[in-house]
């Protein structure tokens, strides 16, 4: 993602056993995380902050940086009791 007018970078220190941790699901040789981690942490992010109800789904995608139909299935995936349904409901 690139900065612009419109978003602002955000520098997160990291504990090193969180880094090696994103390497190792990522499947990333030793160095820095590369962009595929920072999108993981975003997502991870966005999922938490909408499974609170701190953001709409719309507000999540963004922070994903996904599209609104991907995110949508991304929280059924990651968070599927976050939508409740009344069975007893004629």
């Amino acid at each position: 993602m690139r900065a612009d007018d419109s978003s602002q970078a955000v520098l997160l220190d990291l504990p090193a056993d969180v880094i090696l941790a994103l390497r190792r699901i990522r499947g990333d040789s030793p160095g820095s995380v590369d962009d595929s981690g920072a999108r993981e942490l975003r997502l991870a992010a966005a999922l938490h902050l909408y499974e609170r109800g701190d953001v709409t789904l719309e507000e999540g995608a963004g922070l994903a940086g996904l599209d609104p139909d991907i995110f949508r299935r991304a929280v059924r995936v990651d968070a599927p009791d976050t939508f409740e349904v009344d069975l007893e409901a004629d």
